[in-house]
């Protein structure tokens, strides 16, 4: 098996002449709800067995963000709005999850669905053992058009509708970082259990990125956005 290829993750966000980030266009001077037009959220979730240890492999989630997600949102980037990872392992009937929301249209959802279904990668993955189950429309939410269906209800409801950008970008800046440590090793291998252990390597980095800067890097700049106010903490 060939090894796999990591895409140029600016491709994200280029324009359809496909020229980097830093050629595309300024954001346009409107509210950011008036660019989306009409689709609906949706869901992509891969279900992975905990390791011998009954510990969650982390790195299982990089390796599907990078390798198997990132590549379908950059084939359908002009189609889908809106999207974000979210990562979840606990002692339940869920277990261990890697989930990718998005919003688009019905035939976005359909040919991506095609394409995990016929997905080289991913099914070798599967007869390793490494992943159990590739599920879509995992848990469509009430109302899937609105685009607050996809936060939490808990939260005010003009948060509920920005934040989606929030944890777009945030995903964004989570896969260029991955791609970032990437370039400083070797590439990566073809073979599950090579290329798992690949992405534990890079999955090592991004924690000690996190624990080592992340307060700085994330918390502090983000205090600075809203004027270095006090803010509530629960535990």
């Amino acid at each position: 098996m060939a090894g796999w290829r990591l895409l140029p993750l600016w491709l994200l966000l280029a324009a359809c002449s496909q020229q980097p980030l830093r050629d595309a266009a300024p954001l346009p001077v409107m509210p950011v709800q008036t660019a989306i037009t009409a689709g609906q959220w949706w869901r992509v979730c891969f279900r992975m067995p905990f390791d011998e240890l009954q510990q969650p492999r982390w790195a299982m989630d990089n390796l599907l963000a990078v390798q198997v997600m990132a590549p379908l949102i950059v084939a359908h980037q002009q189609q889908i709005r809106l999207w974000r990872f979210h990562r979840r392992a606990a002692v339940d009937a869920a277990g261990h999850q890697f989930s990718t929301w998005l919003y688009s249209d019905l035939a976005t959802r359909e040919a991506i669905a095609a394409s995990l279904a016929q997905h080289e990668l991913l099914q070798a993955l599967q007869a390793e053992g490494l992943v159990q189950r590739v599920m879509v429309d995992c848990g469509a939410p009430d109302e899937p058009e609105n685009l607050q269906a996809a936060s939490d209800g808990s939260w005010d409801a003009r948060l509920q509708k920005s934040w989606p950008w929030f944890m777009m970008g945030a995903s964004l800046h989570w896969l260029a970082l991955m791609q970032e440590i990437e370039l400083q090793l070797p590439p990566a291998p073809g073979q599950p259990q090579a290329l798992l252990a690949h992405y534990q390597q890079v999955n090592n980095e991004l924690v000690q990125l996190w624990q080592l800067q992340g307060y700085h890097a994330y918390f502090h700049h983000l205090s600075a956005l809203f004027g270095y106010r006090a803010l509530l903490m629960r535990f």
